[in-house]
């Protein structure tokens, strides 16, 4: 399910990512995507950790943006690490 994980982020919106698994876990997983971005193959990897019982969070750092390319993903981690030195 796509959550919002806080209120507001340095770009002034809200964070957004993935959580997945039971409530009542005991332990839990931040599952970090690559340059890519939250793709469908990072979901896929924190459904199959939420299905052995870890509840699961995959915070979305690129705010919903993916990349296809290797110049589109070094230009989102460009602008991630950008807004981080702010």
């Amino acid at each position: 399910m796509k959550i919002v994980l806080c209120g507001s982020n340095r770009k002034g919106g809200e964070l957004w990512g993935y959580v997945a698994g039971p409530k009542s876990a005991s332990a839990g997983v931040v599952v970090l995507h690559a340059w890519w971005g939250l793709t469908p193959d990072f979901i896929d990897v924190a459904d199959r950790l939420a299905g052995e019982g870890y509840r699961v969070v995959a915070p979305d750092l690129f705010y919903g943006e993916t990349a296809s390319t290797l110049e589109a993903a070094e230009l989102l981690s460009e602008e991630m690490l950008s807004d981080a030195m702010i």
